[in-house]
């Protein structure tokens, strides 16, 4: 699903970036998904709103498929692709040129990597889920709750082989 808006020129596929949960003091990287939306405006990265973080003028998150988007410049993406088109066909790029090159390359790399994680540390609980510590006394719990996973999982199976039967009998009849 997209959010449309004024300005918006097109996006790109989804990108997996890593995001450190603020919840924790884990080093684990946690995979959120992200979306680059093009515009025909350069994005305000330098406004802030709604507890600092820049949602709404260069970033907003998306609950209904988890996603965050992040806005890019089209003008921003064409120019990056044009230079690196001709850099990867040797074509000599005047120094000016490679600095633009470099600046996009920053850009293009960091921005997406500061709104996810910005999107995170704001929604913490939507983007990665909620943190459910088990008390010693909830072991009993934990025990039922492996066990209706596990149950879920056999009928999960059991309902896919009746599926591919299906299926392969429709066929070949």
């Amino acid at each position: 699903m997209e959010k449309n808006f004024n300005g918006k020129t097109g996006q790109s596929d989804v990108i997996k970036i890593p995001v450190k949960d603020p919840r924790t003091a884990s080093t684990v990287a946690n995979y959120v998904d992200v979306i680059l939306d093009f515009t025909d405006f350069n994005p305000p990265y330098w406004l802030h709103s709604d507890k600092d973080t820049g949602e709404g003028h260069w970033w907003y998150y998306q609950a209904q498929n988890n996603t965050i988007h992040v806005l890019i410049a089209e003008d921003v993406r064409k120019e990056f692709v044009s230079l690196m088109t001709r850099k990867n066909n040797d074509e000599k790029l005047t120094c000016e040129e490679i600095k633009n090159l470099e600046a996009y390359a920053a850009l293009l790399n960091s921005t997406p990597h500061m709104g996810a994680q910005q999107a995170t540390d704001t929604y913490p609980d939507y983007i990665l889920g909620k943190i459910t510590m088990l008390e010693p006394d909830d072991a009993k719990k934990k025990k039922v709750i492996e066990l209706n996973q596990k149950q879920i999982i056999q009928q999960t199976i059991y309902h896919l082989i009746l599926l591919l039967l299906q299926t392969t009998n429709t066929k070949t009849v």
